[in-house]
């Protein structure tokens, strides 16, 4: 395809003419290469590929204190760590150079008594003084490191982790998935401190035995995984070696063993809470839920009760959330619905058993749905307001987690939301009205192992039922239901894989609600150019099914691979309690990687990929393809690089008309960039840039982020980065107007520039005791220009055939209405009127938080939240104009005292 290009539109063409050939030579190099891979003829003096069957497994016996505990100072000095045990060090580096003898010596002992295991670290080092001690928020890795990870279940696939840094950090995890990740948000009650001898820094552990889950046994046999990391140097070094290419890391940990007699742990702990809280905004003179101010007090409890030794029960009545952070500001203009990540503590700990991913982010059970904002408001008229809930309150909530002694993994959530009500004041009177029925979730997620945790197979089912009676309520839901089954394999020492996940839905509801889901965006039932799509206004319920099969290679080589095909059917429906965005899909996805993770003389480590992709609808409508290349590495300096070139063919957007028939949109070429650097020193940048450039020559898409972290003490740190971007949309669509017996689809030209900046700073006083501040305005503003309606040729092969543009005589704008009249059929009478399109939002969210650990699981919190929200239909963009508005936003203000206290009986 050739175009006649100018200005800006030069890069492109150098796109056009350089990126095939640098993807399809790195094509050939790979498939060229791929064979002497395998035959491993392919080497490089430092590289070997290494069978973990040949690694030995390393055994420690943990000896039991027979008189006095340690007192848990970090200084080893207590009697049984002379006399009591074995030191053993030998430990071997795992990063950067994967196999080799470690720069430092370490050594670890570890005893036990009835309640708690032990846990002594020596971490030698010939310069104490480069030792880096800097401190960071609980659960967050910085400096220097050492930890313990204990496969309790002895089951090859998960883990208990406890880590602190050489400042006193702790941070507790659990590994999940043969430690291909981690679950950063499980919090255990457990005692550690540091120390500093002459050539060395030490780390003294108490871990109760209450923490972990393990079947009982009169001898114990765990997995033992015990680590150090040098900051300074990057670098890792393990007691049992596992080699960085390995597909996984906890079916190689070695092993514990000698504990015996330690008996049921099973306890109860409970943390209840107190919280004041007064909340300052604007007054508004005759609003009676508008005074200017408003306080509370509320209480509540979460705890834990262990079932059994293996398996645990969380719960919690009336919970809080008043120390999570602000949702980052954005605006969407898509058809498709914000993902905002869970950040409530309750549903984070023990996530990943009831992980249910299908692909591309979408998953049967996404939490934010549990306590979402009232669904319905309700209209008034001009004279009277409304109050309405912000979130609907959360009764009461109960998960249960745990693996039985036989491989099943099992997790459980019950949770009973509030029946919630808008407040409505009308002259001397007030009344309400349900904006939210009361509703009951579950979710109910199983795993069985087998083969040594090579096979998996498992399920999932989850329940909404509303309870309401309201005639208003009917376009909600009355109950949704959904199941999946899922199956996993591996083999060659969890080299290659295949995954397999199927998924049902039922949604019952009355006929609006059936039809309003039918014309969701989800769905688009509506749309009279896809035939394979039925529209019923009165159905009562609605039914879908999706699945997917994946299969690859992930480790012990050089050479990796991947490839899936995944399907939603029209039908599909997850979001009364999942996250679901686009059914009647097919994707398409394959990749294939060559990764380098030993040192070479310019990298420490570099990665080759190429992937593609295509999608198709469940008529058979062919959607898009495309293909990118990836390049990642690091240097030796420890500065790191990525750079991605990708290409998207000509493509249907099936969504953009909001129900209106699919629109072609051009192709467009993609440069995406990023440079960092040492993350290690007290100064470090990074710098990401993002170029999209369509092949309709008009539109484009640019983002620069650049990004600087300070830490000018071991206690203090500050960082802020800025993402600017910039929008050239020649088809954003705008509104769709029923006229003539038909649906005029209005898009036209936008231009928007967004800006937003993010500001942290953190001060440690002590371990125990933070100061913690985050600041993010944000400004967007978009333009529109180039007004047109799409023509009843959408996908025609001509770009100007898709759609019509509004000539002088057939658009006007007046200012008085603030609204632009169009007469679409030429006549000389206006047929139809829209509003101003253009705007321009700006935002700024902040929160200071101020935390103290006064007791191991007992925390303090004052808090301070403001925001402030603006908006104008101008569509200017100015930053410095834009921020001195915002000031003069009337801010609404939360200031808030928490206090729990944790307890075990």
């Amino acid at each position: 395809m050739l175009f006649k290009l100018t200005g800006d539109h030069n890069l492109y063409l150098f796109f056009q003419k350089r990126l095939h050939s640098i993807i399809l030579t790195s094509l050939a190099l790979l498939f060229l290469i791929t064979p002497k891979i395998l035959s491993n003829e392919i080497s490089d003096s430092s590289y070997v590929r290494e069978s973990t069957n040949n690694i030995p497994k390393r055994i420690y016996n943990a000896e039991k204190l027979i008189n006095t505990k340690p007192v848990i100072d970090g200084e080893l000095d207590d009697n049984c760590w002379e006399n009591l045990g074995e030191w053993q060090s030998d430990f071997t580096q795992r990063e950067p150079r994967s196999g080799s003898s470690p720069t430092e010596k370490t050594a670890v002992k570890i005893l036990y008594d009835e309640e708690n295991l032990y846990v002594a670290i020596r971490a030698y080092d010939k310069e104490p003084g480069k030792i880096d001690r800097r401190s960071s928020r609980r659960d967050e890795m910085g400096g220097d490191e050492v930890g313990i990870a204990l496969d309790s279940y002895f089951d090859h696939r998960t883990a208990y982790e406890f880590d602190i840094s050489a400042a006193g950090i702790q941070l507790d995890a659990i590994p999940l998935n043969d430690g291909t990740s981690w679950d950063m948000n499980w919090n255990a009650v457990w005692y550690a401190k540091v120390a500093l001898e002459d050539s060395a820094w030490t780390a003294e552990m108490c871990i109760p035995f209450s923490q972990l889950r393990f079947a009982e046994k009169k001898e114990q046999i765990w997995g033992l995984h015990v680590w150090r990391w040098i900051n300074r140097k990057q670098e890792e070094d393990d007691w049992q070696y596992i080699p960085k290419d390995s597909p996984g890391m906890v079916h190689l940990y070695g092993e514990l063993h000698g504990i015996k007699g330690i008996g049921d742990p099973v306890k109860f702990e409970v943390l209840p809470y107190l919280v004041s809280k007064v909340n300052t905004f604007k007054k508004e003179e005759g609003n009676p839920f508008a005074t200017g101010k408003r306080n509370s007090f509320s209480a509540g409890l979460d705890g834990k009760l262990g079932v059994s030794s293996n398996l645990t029960m969380d719960f919690t009545i009336n919970p809080d959330f008043g120390q999570v952070e602000a949702d980052p500001s954005s605006i969407n203009l898509t058809s498709f619905e914000t993902f905002y990540s869970e950040k409530r503590p309750f549903f984070l700990e023990g996530k990943d058993i009831l992980d249910f991913g299908i692909s591309d982010g979408d998953q049967m059970f996404y939490s934010r749905r549990i306590g979402h904002k009232p669904a319905y408001t309700p209209e008034v008229n001009s004279g009277e307001f409304v109050r309405i809930p912000e979130s609907t309150s959360i009764l009461s909530a109960l998960k249960l987690t745990g693996k039985t002694s036989n491989g099943i993994s099992l997790g459980f959530i019950s949770s009973l939301t509030a029946k919630e009500n808008a407040e409505i004041s009308s002259g001397n009177s007030q009344f309400k009205k349900t904006a939210e029925p009361l509703t009951h979730y579950f979710v109910g997620r199983f795993q069985k192992e087998y083969n040594e945790g090579n096979t998996i197979w498992g399920g999932m089912l989850t329940a909404v039922n509303r309870f309401f009676s309201e005639e208003y309520l009917k376009f909600i839901n009355n109950a949704a239901y959904s199941a999946g089954v899922d199956l996993r394999h591996q083999w060659d020492n969890k080299t290659y894989y295949f995954n397999l996940k199927a998924t049902l839905s039922n949604i019952k509801g009355d006929q609006q609600s059936i039809r309003n889901l039918q014309i969701s965006p989800v769905h688009n039932f509506q749309r009279l150019d896809a035939e394979h799509l039925k529209y019923d206004s009165l159905r009562t319920s609605i039914s879908g099914y999706g699945g997917m099969f994946s299969f690859g290679k992930e480790g012990n080589g050089r050479l990796r691979f991947s490839g899936s095909i995944t399907f939603r059917s029209p039908g599909l429906e997850l979001n009364d309690i999942g996250y679901l965005r686009q059914a009647d899909l097919i994707i398409q996805r394959f990749a294939i990687g060559y990764v380098v993770n030993t040192p070479t003389d310019l990298f420490l480590n570099y990665s080759l990929y190429f992937n593609q992709h295509s999608d198709w609808d469940f008529g058979g409508n062919y959607i898009q393809t495309g293909y990118s290349l990836e390049t990642s590495s690091q240097f030796h300096n420890f500065w790191g690089a990525q750079l991605n070139l990708s290409q998207e063919f000509p493509f249907l957007d099936t969504r953009v008309l909001r129900g209106g028939p699919a629109v072609k949109y051009t192709g467009d070429w993609k440069l995406y960039s990023g440079i960092w650097t040492d993350r290690t020193k007290k100064l470090s940048m990074e710098l990401y840039y993002t170029d999209i450039i369509y092949e309709d020559q008009i539109s484009r898409y640019t983002s620069l982020a650049p990004g600087i972290t300070i830490r000018t003490s071991d206690r203090f740190n500050m960082s802020a980065s800025i993402n600017y971007s910039s929008t050239i949309n020649d088809l954003q669509y705008i509104q769709t107007i029923s006229w003539s017996s038909a649906n005029s689809y209005l898009m036209g030209k936008m231009t928007q520039k967004t800006l937003g900046l993010t500001f942290r700073m953190e001060y440690y006083l002590t371990p125990e005791l933070s100061v913690q501040y985050y600041g993010s305005p944000f400004v967007s503003a978009g333009k529109y220009s180039n007004f047109k309606k799409i023509s009843n040729q959408p996908r025609a092969e001509k770009y100007s055939d898709r759609f019509h543009r509004f000539s002088d005589k057939e658009i006007c704008f007046q200012e008085k209405s603030n609204s632009y009249f169009i007469d679409e059929n030429s006549d000389g009478i206006f047929d139809y009127d829209i509003s101003k399109p253009d705007f321009n939002f700006k935002e700024f969210r902040s929160n200071l938080v101020i935390r103290y650990e006064y007791k191991a699981g007992s925390t303090i919190y004052f808090i301070w939240s403001q925001g402030r929200t603006g908006f104008e239909n101008n569509g200017e963009f100015s930053w410095g104009k834009d921020m001195r508005k915002l000031y003069d936003v009337y801010p609404d203000n939360i200031f808030l005292i928490k206090l729990n206290h944790w307890f075990s009986i």
